[in-house]
């Protein structure tokens, strides 16, 4: 990376490098277009002058929505407010959730211009009329540039001076514990962060990267776009409805290009071998691959396993697999393995996992329905810090469950415009708290899961995936397809265990699936399951995270309330046929 202090100089220096690297922007099975790093940078210049043209100043935000079938369109906007200083503040696009997170977001900026795709305010309108954002709505109406605007052939836009403390962009939250928050990313933020994750994988001029993962998501943007570009390596860039479509092009992509470097999360690993089925491609040669980074909340051992299994064939290395701690918050990496070891997991007693408590490790072969799998993601990487404390934030031992805090100079020092929430989670010495739950092990992180979704019955604690995976070896029961939540109780401290299952049949055929769950469940961890209930979507994050809160949030409101009924009347008239029938 040389001296490169900010976004800026890492563009320019690899616009000016001899090497003819750059972007490839995988648009179909035989569509692709190749944009070079001195194109991007000539490209973001053109756009600059637009918007400077439109008055954007140094300092000013701009909300950037737009669809990913137009990552050409994303990258010059991006770049073009590194170069300008102009804040860029990227959302994603995809559904009735984002409509909302957008005009969220749009409320918490101080004075944000938008580039909104004309479809996507068509969108919004559709969703934002009749409810308290019709307002907001009208003013990033009013506040919009067009696109044809901003391309237009008029002159070479003015790069300003830049330092690294300077904002280079807002990475709000994926939105999987609420409302999102900006997280403030600068200069100094990224530049260390991505020099950390190019040292921990040993990153070199002779690797490239491919994804499908969205310019709008910490690991698309920073790991898969920004890193590349810096290191001067090739990028691909596979929008992310394309790999909806069409998981196991991914693959087969990184086997035509060779490609060195990918990344999944659970959703992905398990989307793609739903769709591999029994093919064999007798021309994949996957020994390319050096690194798949795998950040997935928690990770999931089961789906990691059988995917390196199924492509095994292909001469997939199971060293590929690189498990890895990492959140917004810290740009993006928190803690790396060594990079030649293969992954490794351990067994703890599940009883032990409270806070403050020293984890009971078991042996491999003592694994039992007291026990829980957890991956060992690593080390700390070079400038982040990370430490494990109690409720009370007193700093805990090796060995001990608690919250996990982390501080460095990757970290962020606020949340954008929110004394309120900088000052609650990030304590006045700069430890941030992430929101995890976990423990060292011989210096290494060990992540149990998110605290806000821990469920407590009869004082002892359960964590949702791993009573999802007792679940699993019920047919039609794969990761993503169950999810259980605590309802927190408002009078007493005993949490309800609601189990919502995704099931797109008739009612009546869901009776027995709901029970043979809540038998695993009362046989396998020995707790009641207060409802079982039929949903024909889960809402997700743009990596797949499972958006817990928000199915809560609905059954707090009554929404599911027609389920339930239909549900318990079909039960009803199955109590009363089996009472008949023994008559």
């Amino acid at each position: 990376m040389g001296n490169i202090l900010t976004l800026a100089e890492g563009l320019i220096k690899s616009a000016a490098s001899n090497c003819e690297r750059g972007i490839f922007l995988i648009n179909g099975e035989d569509k692709e277009e190749f944009i070079s790093y001195k194109q991007l940078y000539i490209g973001s210049l053109k756009i600059l002058y637009n918007l400077q043209r439109e008055g954007l100043k140094p300092g000013d935000e701009l909300i950037i929505q737009i669809k990913d079938t137009d990552n050409k369109l994303f990258v010059y906007i991006f770049w073009a407010c590194i170069l300008g200083k102009i804040i860029p503040v990227p959302v994603s696009v995809t559904h009735r959730e984002n409509a909302f997170k957008v005009l969220k977001i749009f409320r918490q900026l101080k004075n944000p211009k938008a580039i909104v795709n004309e479809r996507c305010l068509e969108d919004l309108k559709k969703f934002v009329i009749g409810t308290s954002f019709e307002n907001t709505l009208q003013e990033i109406d009013e506040s919009s540039i067009s696109v044809d605007t901003i391309t237009k052939e008029n002159g070479i836009g003015k790069i300003e001076v830049i330092g690294q403390e300077d904002i280079a962009f807002i990475q709000f939250s994926s939105g999987s514990t609420g409302d999102p928050k900006g997280v403030v990313l600068t200069h100094k933020n990224l530049v260390t962060n991505i020099g950390d994750i190019i040292e921990g994988f040993r990153g070199t001029e002779k690797d490239s990267a491919y994804s499908w993962m969205p310019l709008t998501h910490d690991m698309g943007i920073i790991g898969l776009h920004m890193l590349p570009l810096i290191l001067n390596i090739n990028q691909y860039l596979m929008p992310t409805s394309l790999f909806v479509k069409n998981p196991v092009l991914w693959i087969k992509k990184i086997n035509e290009h060779r490609v060195t470097i990918t990344a999944a999360s659970n959703f992905g690993f398990r989307y793609f071998l739903d769709k591999l089925k029994d093919t064999i491609y007798t021309d994949w040669n996957l020994s390319c691959i050096r690194k798949l980074f795998n950040g997935a909340e928690p990770i999931a051992v089961d789906i990691i396993n059988e995917f390196l299994y199924k492509l095994s064939p292909y001469h997939l290395k199971r060293d590929a697999m690189y498990t890895v701690y990492g959140m917004a918050d810290a740009s993006l990496a928190v803690a790396f393995p060594p990079v030649d070891e293969e992954f490794s997991c351990i067994y703890v007693r599940r009883d032990s996992l409270n806070i403050g408590n020293q984890v009971i490790e078991l042996k491999a072969n003592e694994e039992s329905d007291i026990s829980m799998e957890l991956v060992v993601e690593g080390y700390s990487v070079k400038h982040c810090n990370i430490r494990i404390v109690d409720d009370n934030r007193n700093v805990l031992e090796e060995g001990r469950l608690g919250n996990i805090q982390i501080s460095g100079d990757n970290v962020t020092k606020e949340y954008y415009n929110n004394p309120e929430l900088t000052e609650k989670i990030i304590s006045k010495d700069g430890w941030l708290s992430t929101g995890d739950l976990g423990f060292i092990k011989d210096g290494r992180i060990v992540v149990v899961g998110r605290s806000r979704d821990v469920i407590t019955i009869n004082g002892v604690t359960y964590y949702p995936h791993y009573i999802e995976k007792k679940c699993e070896d019920i047919e039609g029961i794969s990761t993503g397809r169950i999810v259980a939540c605590a309802l927190k109780d408002r009078f007493i401290k005993e949490d309800k265990l609601i189990i919502f299952l995704l099931f797109k049949r008739k009612i009546e055929d869901f009776i027995d699936f709901a029970e043979g769950v809540k038998t695993v469940i009362e046989e396998k961890i020995n707790i009641n399951v207060d409802e079982v209930i039929p949903v024909r979507s889960i809402p997700k994050t743009t990596s797949g995270k499972i958006q817990r809160f928000k199915l809560i949030d609905k059954y707090r409101k009554g929404e599911f309330q027609e389920h339930i009924h239909k549900v318990a009347e079909v039960m009803e008239r199955k109590i009363i046929d089996t009472i008949v029938s023994r008559d």
